[in-house]
């Protein structure tokens, strides 16, 4: 194998988790956007998404997209409730932090597979002399 066909192989890993990353950031929203309609839709979404290219590479991406779009989500919206409640005495926000911890734990999980997959991945694919 040459360097430069390994060069493709990281190119190729790098294109699949980002596509994963896009796919778990639309699916980590759309249940807060359109609730049970949004975590229905979300399913297939995610099933077609590990169906192709590297699946462990894709599904780390996945994670961590939608921890990292859930906690941008739930984070605007608790900091726009409380520049409401400054103002008037119109919005108390629920504690969102039980929700928050969850999208950290789903990013650290999807930030550790995607570590260990691209990791082996590279290790598998190391050019011989």
């Amino acid at each position: 194998m040459s360097a430069k066909s390994g060069a493709k192989v990281t190119r190729s890993a790098s294109a699949d988790w980002l596509l994963g990353a896009l796919l778990g950031a639309v699916v980590g929203v759309a249940p807060l956007a359109f609730g049970s309609l949004g975590m229905v839709a979300a399913i297939p979404v995610v099933l077609l998404g590990l169906a192709v290219g590297r699946r462990g590479v894709r599904f780390g991406g996945e994670l961590t997209g939608a921890g990292v779009g859930w906690a941008i989500a739930l984070l605007y919206g608790g900091s726009r409730c409380a520049a409401l409640s400054s103002s008037t005495d119109g919005c108390v926000g629920p504690d969102l932090g039980a929700y928050v911890a969850i999208a950290v734990v789903a990013l650290a999980t999807g930030a550790l597979i995607s570590a260990v997959t691209l990791a082996r991945d590279s290790s598998r694919h190391v050019p011989t002399a």
